[in-house]
């Protein structure tokens, strides 16, 4: 090869592999650790590298009323990830606790969601509410179809901190949602109807779901829609069992220990209630799409149709909801529409 044709073929490799590397700086995040550290850990390791200027806008005080936010899964509050206020480092630290609150099964779900699976905590905001280094503390990355809350249990009482959201476009409008990350979800939810007899299955149909956002807890006493699992057949208890163990099986053992012990103190899955929705049928049988399980102290709210935005929802104790500042008064009515 001629010198001079060598010259302008190794600037030509050289510099495609510097735009690469620069894409991937700007574009990409950096892949997680292994080992990955423990959640409290890496909180602490990246809230005292946070500059001035970033701690203005992502950290706020554990009662900041932003701790109580949820929605379908868009951005919060804080401040968005990126190369312009967090360094490749902290980006890392980022990752690594986007797959340190996950179950092994947990980090092949979440991180390759639609929307995240190639910018990943690049598409999120960053709040932290409260300092990890004196708990109790909250930290959240919100973005599409997604609000990751990490830190345990709130000093209320609510497992995870408070709500968890996620979801997943694939097979948007399809019968089945096909491809879909939480299908099998879906697929715990008809083996339990599979186990319900005609009239069982016919009761526990409703006309019109809930607001996707309506997941408030409301406490002993109050009433479901669909039927008491407790009222089932023992198959069809063990399949709701499967189900609520399945939809848990995302987050981190310690915290999933968590869920069971609230779930525990308020009746169990037997005390939680089981409903579909008409709006998401395809046709005289299921896969009903919007399904929900409910108690005194706990909702699993599936919405899977028209695509899935799923919630997650326990505490302890339900008249001990999520607070921050100063008691004003109690709304007397549901906000709906939402």
């Amino acid at each position: 090869m001629q010198r001079r044709r060598f010259l302008k073929t190794g600037l030509g490799v050289g510099l495609a592999a510097g735009l690469g590397g620069t894409a991937r700086f700007l574009f990409l995040p950096p892949g997680p650790s292994s080992p990955l550290a423990s959640v409290n850990e890496l909180a602490v390791r990246l809230y005292e590298g946070l500059s001035d200027e970033v701690r203005q806008v992502a950290c706020v005080a554990y009662q900041h009323p932003l701790r109580q936010l949820h929605n379908r899964g868009v951005g919060g509050g804080g401040l968005a990830v990126g190369p312009r206020h967090f360094s490749w480092e902290q980006r890392g630290l980022l990752t690594d606790l986007f797959h340190s609150g996950l179950s092994q099964a947990g980090r092949e779900r979440i991180p390759r969601q639609f929307f995240l699976r190639w910018p990943g905590v690049q598409l999120t905001k960053l709040l932290f509410c409260g300092d990890p280094r004196n708990p109790p503390y909250q930290l959240i990355l919100t973005g599409p179809h997604l609000n990751l809350r990490l830190g345990g249990t709130s000093e209320e009482g609510v497992v995870f901190g408070g709500p968890q959201v996620y979801g997943d476009q694939r097979g948007n409008g399809r019968r089945g949602l096909p491809g879909n990350r939480y299908r099998y979800q879906l697929a715990l939810a008809e083996e339990l109807i599979d186990q319900l007899s005609p009239g069982e299955r016919e009761e526990i149909v409703c006309p019109q779901a809930p607001p996707q956002t309506d997941i408030q807890l409301r406490g002993a006493g109050a009433s479901f829609d669909g039927l008491p699992v407790g009222g089932f057949s023992k198959p069809a208890r063990q399949a709701a069992e499967r189900l609520v163990a399945g939809i848990l099986a995302t987050y981190a053992p310690d915290e999933v220990a968590e869920a069971r012990a609230a779930l525990e103190a308020n009746g169990g899955v037997d005390a939680l209630s089981f409903a579909t929705y008409e709006e998401a049928d395809e046709g005289p049988s299921y896969p009903h799409q919007i399904f929900r399980l409910e108690g005194p102290a706990a909702v699993f709210f599936y919405r899977g149709y028209p695509h899935l935005h799923a919630f997650l929802h326990l505490a302890h104790d339900a008249d001990s909801p999520l607070k921050s500042g100063t008691f004003l008064g109690n709304n007397p009515k549901e906000l709906v529409g939402g």
